[in-house]
């Protein structure tokens, strides 16, 4: 089976799914293009995850913010949580307009004794 025959069984086989939450990683985010990946058929199946899935969380490390891959499969008007390691405040004023759930998380270990 090639990898385009096997997406093309899961976009089947989603298609009577019902997707409650959707963990979704990017390649790359730019404000033009939106989130990206660089594989036809990844795009595919992500785009039809992020359109049909009730609440989508989107996680990106900082290192792909203004990276643009070929095949773009959803905006931010499309995420609900976005969970990122590094600073979004170039997009925060954007997440908020669009009521997007921006999570930082921190760099350290944080133990909790108890």
């Amino acid at each position: 089976m090639t990898l385009k025959q096997a997406y093309t069984k899961v976009l089947n086989a989603l298609e009577n799914a019902d997707i409650d939450i959707a963990f979704i990683v990017p390649s790359g985010y730019s404000d033009k293009n939106g989130f990206s990946c660089g594989n036809y058929s990844e795009c595919e199946l992500k785009s039809y995850v992020v359109k049909n899935a009730k609440k989508v969380i989107m996680l990106i490390d900082s290192s792909k913010f203004e990276k643009e891959f070929p095949y773009s499969f959803g905006k931010l008007s499309d995420v609900d949580v976005l969970i990122t390691d590094g600073d979004f405040k170039r997009y925060s004023k954007q997440a908020e307009i669009l009521g997007v759930n921006v999570i930082t998380t921190g760099t350290g270990v944080h133990k909790e004794h108890v």
